[in-house]
């Protein structure tokens, strides 16, 4: 029986710029750490950093809802705030916050271009 997700995984190029961009720009707590492989946390669910073994990453073609690599959403409570907080660190933005009637999202890449999205719920 499958009891909950453990983790999902990204590939990084570089360890210690991922584990910096985790750790002091989204202010995850850091669990884990290795060059091959580290584990970031946040309110009990993780993240896995792998390294890619020097290999660049590919570029994203797409950040929309279709995109194959899927998506982190973190959750905030004031989208607005944490987006100016984030630009403040120069974190780049792939677009506006879209405001829906379930909750608003932004979509943002981490240094290797992997897809994270801030989501506020709205109920």
């Amino acid at each position: 029986m499958i009891t909950r997700i453990h983790h999902v995984m990204f590939m990084v190029e570089h360890m210690d710029r991922a584990l910096a961009f985790y750790r002091d720009v989204l202010g995850m707590k850091v669990d884990y750490s290795s060059e091959y492989f580290s584990m970031v946390e946040c309110d009990r669910s993780f993240i896995g950093l792998h390294w890619s073994e020097g290999r660049p990453m590919p570029e994203q073609q797409d950040y929309g809802h279709d995109n194959r690599s899927g998506t982190v959403s973190l959750e905030v409570d004031d989208i607005d705030t944490e987006v100016a907080r984030l630009r403040g660190l120069k974190v780049q933005f792939l677009g506006e916050i879209s405001r829906n009637p379930w909750w608003d999202d932004v979509a943002f890449a981490d240094p290797d271009g992997n897809l994270l999205r801030l989501v506020r719920p709205k109920a």
